[in-house]
């Protein structure tokens, strides 16, 4: 006897759902906990990753491979600000570099010799606050800038964030080639600039003397460990925003651009909006990184943030997947290591094989100078055999419930139809632009804000950037001058222009349908459904407590 499915069953801690070709009984059912595995083990990998590279500085004392590793780190948070831009919303950026040195200059400027404007009462409370120092050099007082690491960070992700709307801005009406050339123009200006602000920069010399970070008044000084748990806790931060922002409202919104910018504004994502905040939040994960990696390097020149970094983190990104979280920074680590540290031991071996041969050509090889080339052939091997990553981006369906998987259709008609929202109803909404319900009569109600305002064209919804639920012809006691309106333009062969903007929609206007002809489809539909009859249930899915069909 088939048992049936109580609301025991639907509280109980796991879902029952039955093999394939069971129909109702739920004797040899399989239990699935609510928990999806798959997060689980992710979450269980995740935690092995982390406690490994907790532990490997200890485990391998090399300080060498332990810089080439943080080096890597840094990479690898560059990645993943890119991976905003191209992988989620589709804007390929091909100057992020300049993002990476406005970071790394704006920590070198505050914490360098560099700058050394005169000492004035006006830095008193700045010095007191320790952001500044006063200073003599043989003449007159000096100030001399003090500005922690761990302030520079969020300040240098702050300042990079308004560059990348700054130059984000121009380029929202470019797509695809054009936007990729602006993008490359823009990295190549900044370290332009960087060279010729000798003032402020020490132009093509570069910035010396970056103070290396301070923690409870212990200078991490050039020892590699403390920078590589500084490189392990930011790549553990952005590795959690950038998860979170993949699954939130903006995400959702950023690939939904990627996909189809125009079918996405359509739906009522603001295209400009987005596009700017992901500029703005890739810049920033780039600014923060630049902080890290001048700290550690504590001197910034201009050829450290040319094109060859931007296609670095290119190839990074593609190779770990576009839009993968973990991707990325696989790929990252993996480039990184394998230009700092295979390719140096490959010469090296090579060098030494060269040697006991007798070969001077293997003597004099040396395959990082043609890392360049090395990036090439794994573009053109990803892009013909591997186009989604090593690690592809994948979104989770939701499971199908039980009774998902076990609807039984009937034929018959609709029941309870008087239960039904009529057509012609006049309390109906309509979906207005950026989220704002439109009442009859032309009022908008914005669900956000909740400012209500006069829609200047009340006949029918907004063509830009929001969804045409319902287009239909229910103001009729607006009066006499609306009605006016209404017939002059359902009788001109194009919608007229907006009165806002000036332009005419893309969407051609049609006339609404007669209230006669509306009533009369709802009563040939009630006459079919009342004659088809109502629908019929299985046996599995009727109620237990009786009374049923």
């Amino acid at each position: 006897m088939n048992e049936t499915v109580t609301q025991a069953h639907l509280d109980d801690t796991s879902t029952r759902v039955p093999r394939l070709g069971e129909e109702t009984g739920l004797a040899h059912a399989v239990t699935i906990k609510p928990g999806d595995t798959s997060h689980r083990q992710g979450a269980f990998i995740a935690l092995v990753v982390f406690l490994a590279a907790m532990i490997f500085p200890s485990v391998w004392d090399n300080d060498a491979t332990i810089d080439a590793v943080a080096n890597a780190m840094s990479y690898a948070a560059l990645a993943l600000g890119l991976n905003i831009v191209v992988g989620f919303a589709g804007l390929l950026d091909l100057g992020y570099a300049a993002f990476f040195a406005i970071g790394a200059y704006f920590y070198g400027i505050f914490t360098s010799y560099q700058v050394l404007p005169l000492w004035s009462s006006f830095w008193d409370p700045f010095a007191f606050v320790g952001l500044v120092e006063k200073i003599n050099q043989g003449g007159p007082d000096l100030v001399h800038f003090t500005l922690s690491f761990w302030l520079a960070l969020p300040l240098g992700a702050v300042t990079a964030a308004f560059f990348g709307v700054l130059f984000g801005a121009p380029t929202l009406r470019l797509r695809g080639d054009y936007l990729a050339i602006v993008t490359l123009g823009f990295g190549e200006i900044v370290p332009i600039v960087a060279r010729n602000m000798e003032g402020i920069t020490n132009g093509a010399a570069g910035m010396n003397g970056i103070q290396p970070p301070k923690l409870f008044g212990t200078s991490f000084g050039i020892d590699a460990t403390p920078y590589y748990y500084v490189g392990v806790g930011l790549i553990c931060f952005l590795i959690f925003a950038s998860t979170r922002l993949r699954d939130s409202r903006v995400g959702r919104a950023w690939m939904a651009i990627r996909e189809d910018e125009t079918a996405a504004a359509a739906m009522g994502v603001n295209p400009v909006k987005y596009k700017l905040l992901a500029f703005a939040i890739g810049a920033a994960f780039a600014g923060m990184t630049g902080v890290y990696y001048v700290a550690k390097l504590q001197t910034a020149t201009p050829e450290m943030f040319n094109f060859n970094v931007s296609t670095m983190l290119i190839v990074m990104v593609v190779l770990g997947g576009m839009g993968s979280v973990w991707g990325v920074v696989a790929g990252a680590l993996l480039l990184q290591l394998l230009q700092s540290i295979f390719l140096p031991t490959l010469s090296r071996a090579m060098h030494d094989l060269g040697v006991s041969m007798g070969s001077e050509f293997l003597q004099n090889i040396d395959f990082v100078q043609y890392t360049q080339l090395v990036f090439g052939l794994l573009l053109i091997f990803m892009m013909l055999f591997r186009r989604d990553g090593l690690i592809p981006a994948v979104r989770r369906a939701p499971p199908l419930a039980f009774d998902e998987q076990h609807a039984e259709v009937a034929r018959g008609g609709f029941a309870n139809l008087d239960h039904v929202a009529q057509w012609g109803a006049p309390s109906a909404l309509e979906v207005g632009r950026y989220g704002a319900l439109r009442r009859p009569g032309g009022l908008e109600q914005d669900r956000h804000h909740g400012a209500r305002r006069r829609c200047p064209r009340g006949d029918r919804p907004q063509r830009f950037g929001q969804v045409d639920a319902i287009q239909r012809d229910h103001r009729a006691g607006a009066g006499a001058r609306l009605h006016r309106l209404r017939r002059a333009r359902a009788a001109r062969p194009q919608a007229a222009p907006d009165p806002r903007t000036g332009r005419r929609p893309h969407v051609p206007e049609h006339p609404p349908v007669p209230d006669a002809d509306r009533a009369r489809e709802r009563h040939d539909r009630a006459a079919r459904a009342a004659a088809l009859g109502p629908v019929r249930l299985g046996a599995a899915h009727a109620p237990s407590g009786g009374g049923g069909t």
